[in-house]
C-alpha cells in the first residue's frame, strides 16, 4: 500500500462540468502543476460504451464553462492562453480546430446560446476612462508610481491589490456565421447574465 504524502496532492485530479451528448460525455478535467505553481484544465470525453477517453482541448487554452449548442453543433467555452484575458471559443462536435469567437480586451465572463444556435450572448466589461487614461499614460512616458483615488469601501482584495476603478458592464450578442457583435445593454453595476 502506498503511503499519502504532501506530495500526493499533486496526483489528485479534479472532474467538473460533466455534459451528456449522445453516447459521449464531455468533461473538464483539472490538476496543480507543483513547477508552474498553477492549477491547469483541459477539456475530455468519454464514450460510455466503449470507455475511450479523448482530449478535446489542452491545457495551454485552460478551458472552462463548456456548454453544447442547442442544435449540437458546437462545442462551446471560455479559455485564454496564460497572460491573456478569457474569450469564447468554439468547436464542432464532429472535430476539428477550436477558435476564438470573442475578441473582448477585458475578456468574457459569462455566455450563453440562443436557442437557434445562431448567436451567443456575453457579458464584458469595459473602462469607461481607457482612452483618456490611454492618451494622458502616451504624452506622459515615465515610470513613476501613479496615485490612485480610493472611493469604495473595500478597495483592495488579497492576490490582486488595488480593485478596479469603475467599470461599464456590457450583455453583447455575437452572430457564430458573422462573427460580428452588437451591444444590447450596458450598466455601470455589476449583474449576471
Amino acid at each position: 500500500m502506498k503511503h499519502i504524502t504532501s506530495e500526493s496532492l499533486f496526483d489528485l485530479k479534479n472532474v467538473s462540468q460533466p455534459i451528456v451528448l449522445d453516447d459521449r460525455i464531455f468533461y473538464l478535467e483539472t490538476r496543480t502543476d507543483k513547477e508552474k505553481n498553477a492549477y491547469l484544465t483541459s477539456l475530455w470525453s468519454i464514450d460510455q460504451k466503449s470507455k475511450e477517453r479523448i482530449m478535446w482541448i489542452d491545457e495551454e487554452l485552460n478551458p472552462s464553462q463548456i456548454k453544447i449548442s442547442p442544435n449540437k453543433k458546437w462545442i462551446s467555452f471560455l479559455a485564454g492562453k496564460k497572460g491573456e484575458k478569457p474569450q469564447i471559443y468554439l468547436m464542432p462536435v464532429r472535430g476539428g480546430t477550436a477558435f476564438a469567437l470573442t475578441d473582448e480586451e477585458q475578456g468574457v465572463s459569462s455566455f450563453e446560446w440562443t436557442s437557434n444556435s445562431g448567436a451567443l450572448y456575453y457579458q464584458t466589461t469595459v473602462d469607461p476612462d481607457q482612452d483618456k487614461e490611454k492618451a494622458e499614460s502616451d504624452s506622459k512616458s515615465d515610470d513613476k508610481v501613479k496615485p490612485v483615488t480610493i472611493t469604495k469601501l473595500q478597495y483592495k482584495m488579497d492576490g490582486q491589490g488595488i480593485t478596479e476603478k469603475d467599470r461599464l458592464y456590457q450583455v453583447k450578442k455575437i452572430s457564430v456565421s458573422k462573427k460580428e457583435s452588437s451591444l444590447i445593454l450596458e450598466k455601470d453595476r455589476p449583474f449576471r447574465l
